[in-house]
């Protein structure tokens, strides 16, 4: 190509030698009448370099010779546009270019940039040792969801922690999700640097309530346990199943003939209640409450149709408790958190809250979900809301003065130990089906729900993987970010050797020094179920 500009170039040169030697009249431009002014263009033709002044005539974009010395710089270019359907549109601002020397390029670019102004330099001392300083910290990622801004907060009393990059999450060394079906579990290996996360690879063996049901009746039967004195009557509906309709018509059977079934008398009175669930979810979502079989079955058409929340095809169907301890007149359950870490120690955080309702316990209005279900996503909603507990939830210490004032004798912590030794039991069914596949540095915070019955006996109702950590009251502000950091600090305080600050929280409470977290039981190798004098 180089060699073919420089033969038009000599043929050019040569044939304004010849014009120049004849005798013929200079070429005249047809506009100013002078003799033309030839220059050469990229394209190597001719043209006269006289201004037009014709206004009629459009102007002519001319291809000048770049010299090297040339540099570009933006110069603002205004479009106007014209309004459309009597909507003002705005003009937009574009960028066209001209060339200008290299003098006064640079002086433009000087003007805009100071580059003796450490704030927009890169390379500046202060970045340097903030980046250095950055390099020297632990990395990592928390995932929105669940109030997940509290765990950021929270990990950054830790001195040597920093916020990692989100589009490398393979260099962070803690990762927070809310929910577990995105983490790369299998990535979690042994020979690779630590990566924490907090989720268990098979927690749903525990946080599902039909694989909860199904773990515990097999391990209840082989430590010979009534599994009747920890859960309600339970059945389980798969309608993927080849045989649902046979676990339909055996509930039925059950429902139908409940009276003559031999059920704890506070399970049963006379209203025949039951309540339905979907297995994976929670929050509230889906959840039916019913007496009758003509109900049932209307459900029952609408989940085959895909008509329930969340596309949910297993469902639990448990007894509902017909006579609940009762908070003046309204039904709670108490909530509780459990804490397995990545060496599967189980711990108890002994300060739960319970959970209330906001109208009068009644079984004559089985559809209203304010009296019957006591999750805050669905309370929050209700007109009474926090009309009698901030928040409607209520601590341990005044639900004990409750007690004392109205039951005398009663102890709550006779309450919650046996509700320890059923969280045991929970525990201990799934043992070896969390972690089969022997991830490194996973944990997990499960949050357990109780119903306490008008006889003072707790029922294990669920167990739920990513609890709600939505500060709702000022209790919650105080015993929720303490929980969570305590929990760090079993796990992945040990990993990281971290160094922390003090948390500070309203004082609701009177909350003791140190750890509050309490050893319960292990999962890794033999275990002792004794506790609290509870004999398993």
């Amino acid at each position: 190509m180089q060699n073919l500009l420089i033969k038009h170039r000599v043929q050019h040169r040569t044939r304004l030698k010849q014009g120049s030697s004849s005798s013929t009249k200079p070429n005249l431009c047809h506009v100013c009448k002078k003799p033309k002014d030839f220059q050469k263009t990229f394209e190597t033709t001719t043209a006269c370099t006289c201004k037009i002044k014709n206004i009629n005539q459009k102007p002519i974009l001319q291809k000048t010779h770049q010299t090297l010395s040339t540099i570009i710089t933006p110069v603002p270019l205004v479009l106007t546009v014209p309004k459309i359907s009597g909507l003002v549109l705005k003009p937009r601002n574009f960028s066209s270019f001209t060339r200008t020397s290299d003098s006064s390029g640079l002086k433009n670019i000087k003007s805009n940039y100071n580059f003796n102004d450490s704030s927009t330099c890169i390379d500046s001392s202060l970045s340097k040792v903030k980046r250095k300083d950055d390099a020297s910290k632990f990395k990592f990622l928390i995932y929105k969801g669940n109030n997940s801004g509290l765990i950021k907060t929270i990990l950054n009393l830790r001195a040597n922690w920093s916020e990692g990059y989100y589009s490398l999450p393979s260099s962070a060394s803690f990762i927070w999700m809310p929910i577990s079906q995105t983490v790369k579990f299998e990535r979690l290996k042994a020979s690779c640097n630590i990566q924490c996360v907090n989720h268990f690879e098979f927690h749903y063996e525990i946080s599902n309530k039909s694989k909860l049901f199904s773990n515990l009746t097999l391990y209840c039967a082989s430590a010979k346990i009534s599994l009747w004195n920890i859960v309600p009557m339970t059945f389980v509906i798969d309608f993927r199943a080849g045989n649902y309709h046979s676990q339909l018509h055996s509930f039925k059977v059950y429902m139908i003939n409940a009276d003559s079934k031999n059920l704890p008398s506070t399970h049963f009175v006379s209203e025949n209640v039951w309540i339905m669930k979907p297995a994976g979810l929670n929050r509230g979502r889906g959840i039916m409450v019913f007496n009758d079989i003509d109900t049932f079955e209307t459900t029952v058409k609408d989940i085959i149709a895909n008509k329930t929340p969340g596309g949910a095809t297993t469902y639990v169907i448990q007894k509902y408790i017909e006579k609940p301890l009762l908070i003046f007149n309204r039904k709670f359950d108490i909530r509780v958190w459990v804490l397995i870490t990545q060496s599967e120690d189980c711990y108890f955080f002994p300060q739960g809250y319970l959970r209330t309702s906001s109208e009068n316990f009644s079984l004559n209005n089985l559809d209203n979900n304010f009296i019957h279900l006591t999750n805050n996503a669905i309370q929050k909603d209700g007109k009474e809301y926090g009309k009698f507990e901030n928040g409607n939830q209520m601590s341990f210490k005044q639900f004990q003065e409750y007690l004392q004032i109205y039951y005398g004798n009663i102890r709550l912590s006779s309450i919650i130990s046996v509700m320890k030794s059923q969280i045991i039991i929970s525990l201990m069914s799934v043992k070896g089906k969390l972690n089969p596949n022997g991830r490194q540095s996973c944990f997990e915070i499960f949050g357990y729900d109780f119903i306490i019955d008008s006889f003072f006996k707790p029922w294990l109702i669920e167990v739920n993987t990513n609890p709600c950590i939505e500060l709702s009251s000022p209790l919650l502000e105080q015993i929720i970010p303490r929980m969570l950091d305590d929990a760090l600090e079993l796990t992945v305080d040990t990993l990281f050797h971290s160094k922390k600050t003090q948390l500070t929280t309203p004082l609701v409470l009177d909350l003791p020094q140190g750890n509050m977290w309490e050893f319960l039981v292990s999962l890794n190798g033999s275990a002792n179920l004794l506790i609290s004098g509870v004999n398993l």
